[in-house]
């Protein structure tokens, strides 16, 4: 009889079947996520949502702004008060790669909410539910397989890695998530495992030629003049992202889970549901906010969205939600980063805006993921830009990165709590 994990040969084909059905349930789960998406903003904010979720909201009249986001805040409290009531406990995907285990069942409930309030307009990122799903999926297929534990967390980390790549079309950042993010080791075995996962999800979920890009940015122009911004600005960037993860973290660990669910989430959604009567962009995930920033906006505009975003993101989680805080970071600091750089433009043009924002939105974004590379490879694939401004946006990566990991060390000693936020 074949022990747990059995021989090496048995081993290695289960292991090989357990990469492939990994990569294919991710893709499947990015597909299902990214069609219940659309059909919420459908139904929610009309056809004009088809063409973006801005455009949508920019065709409700403010009423129905603030009554839509009260409606996603009922939805979201009676539906988390639940999970936490009924059902197992919700894992997050640090812990699980750490070795708990996460249902299925209520990791598939999860994550249908996360995407369902997105798309009703929550200021929240929807990367966590792909994320959170193909992990989860990757896990049970390498416990039905009997592959051993080391197995096992090795596809829960590849399957949430393929889960951001597939929702998105960015594969090479998926692959860098799961192995500098999650599994926090780079092997032949698991760069392998990771390379493969990712491509069959992305495969299935983009097809062969992937997506288009996420963001439309034109070519970007380096600069002396941006080369000398980027490292003053990356400390400036990193202040300020060090203390949004910061807060974000402390809020995520204090998140009501009882009958204060259903005050805090419909009070602050249809706060936001007011704010967005006068700045729309900051509903969502914040897609709107970046290509704001990447086309140019001007400093004013940019920077107070760029700060509502913050706010708006802070409360939403502050109130119960769960979700993604990776494309709100891009947001904040592309919007960050071009206003500060349409200033400095003033004193030393060399650059446009849309270079200004991409630094801005790596170093933020490197800064709250705690990921310098996953972070920078992130930027590229969304926006398909950035050859021409690397040297720059690593400048300020490393020096925004150092700057939030002081804000993180402040903070821990002063009581506040410095955690990472649960990728």
């Amino acid at each position: 009889m074949v022990a747990a994990g059995g021989s090496g040969e048995h081993r290695a084909l289960r292991f090989a079947i357990g990469v492939v059905a990994a990569g294919a349930s991710a893709g499947l789960v990015s597909l299902a996520l990214s069609h219940l998406l659309r059909l919420v903003e459908r139904v929610a904010w009309g056809s004009a949502a088809t063409v973006s979720l801005l455009a949508g909201v920019e065709t409700a009249s403010p009423g129905m702004r603030v009554l839509v986001l009260l409606g996603a805040g009922v939805i979201g409290a009676a539906a988390w008060f639940a999970l936490y009531r009924w059902a197992r406990p919700i894992v997050p995907l640090a812990r699980a790669v750490a070795g708990e285990r996460m249902s299925v069942l209520t990791t598939t409930i999860h994550a249908g909410v996360q995407v369902v309030l997105v798309g009703l307009g929550a200021s929240i990122g929807r990367e966590a539910a792909p994320r959170e799903l193909s992990g989860a999926l990757a896990s049970w297929i390498g416990r039905q397989l009997r592959l051993p534990a080391t197995d096992v967390r090795l596809l829960l980390g590849c399957g949430a890695g393929a889960g951001l790549a597939a929702i998105y079309s960015v594969p090479v950042s998926g692959v860098l998530f799961a192995l500098e993010i999650l599994l926090v080791e780079i092997t032949i075995r698991s760069a392998v495992c990771a390379t493969a996962v990712t491509g069959i999800a992305v495969l299935i979920a983009q097809g062969p030629r992937g997506g288009a890009p996420f963001y439309d940015v034109s070519p970007l122009d380096g600069s002396a003049s941006l080369v000398v911004w980027s490292l003053p600005a990356g400390l400036v960037i990193g202040l300020v992202a060090g203390v949004f993860a910061v807060l974000a973290a402390r809020f995520e660990s204090s998140r009501p889970r009882d009958w204060r669910l259903f005050v805090a989430m419909p009070l602050v959604f249809a706060g936001v549901g007011a704010v967005s009567v006068a700045w729309p962009e900051v509903l969502g995930n914040g897609q709107s906010v970046a290509q704001a920033a990447f086309d140019g906006r001007a400093v004013a505009p940019i920077l107070v969205l760029a700060g509502l975003k913050a706010v708006t993101t802070l409360a939403t989680i502050r109130a119960g939600t769960w979700g993604g805080t990776l494309n709100p970071s891009i947001a904040i600091g592309a919007g960050i980063g071009a206003g500060l750089g349409l200033a400095w433009s003033s004193l030393w043009p060399g650059s446009g805006a849309a270079a200004f924002a991409f630094v801005g939105a790596a170093a933020f974004l490197a800064t709250t993921q705690r990921a310098p590379a996953t972070s920078v490879m992130l930027v590229v694939e969304l926006t398909h830009q950035g050859g021409t401004v690397l040297v720059p946006t690593l400048i300020a990566v490393a020096g925004a990165v150092a700057t939030g990991e002081l804000v993180r060390r402040l903070a821990l000693r002063r009581g506040y709590g410095a955690g990472t936020q649960d990728p």
